[in-house]
């Protein structure tokens, strides 16, 4: 079972998990302390406990422009890594309850990413692998 399967069901969840693959040992620029981050409620944030400094872990990603939630991206990465079953564009909007177009350029921008044209090759590619490659590449300047 994958790390998807058994924890990410909210954007929440989600948001927790890429700040912990992009973060997973941070230290506070303002106050020193490290691991010191919270949740913030209503943003899209961690902050230190000091309240001096913030982290938009979605900012610099693939998933930093977007308007579609965490939870949509990454259910996207679960549908195409699953090995054994190739997924077209058209089912993959249907899954998302998205447009056409914009399941085309989540896969495009995910394909582009990892380096794999061929979908025999990106099924055998890991949910795990995509997420962390997806976290640690910076996108623009942050």
């Amino acid at each position: 079972m994958s790390y998807y399967n058994a924890h990410l069901y909210s954007e929440d969840q989600c948001l927790q998990h890429l700040f912990t693959l992009r973060f997973p040992s941070v230290r506070c620029a303002a106050c020193g302390r490290k691991n010191a981050y919270h949740r913030q409620s209503k943003k899209q944030c961690f902050t230190c406990n000091c309240g001096k400094s913030h982290i938009f872990p979605r900012k610099g990603t693939i998933f930093g422009s977007s308007h579609l939630p965490l939870l949509t991206w990454i259910h996207c990465i679960f549908l195409l890594t699953r090995p054994k079953k190739s997924i077209t564009i058209h089912e993959l909007a249907n899954h998302l309850n998205i447009a056409y177009p914009t399941a085309w350029r989540m896969k495009t921008t995910i394909v582009d990413l990892i380096g794999v044209r061929d979908m025999a090759k990106l099924e055998k590619v890991s949910f795990e692998y995509v997420m962390k490659k997806c976290a640690r590449t910076k996108i623009g300047s942050e």
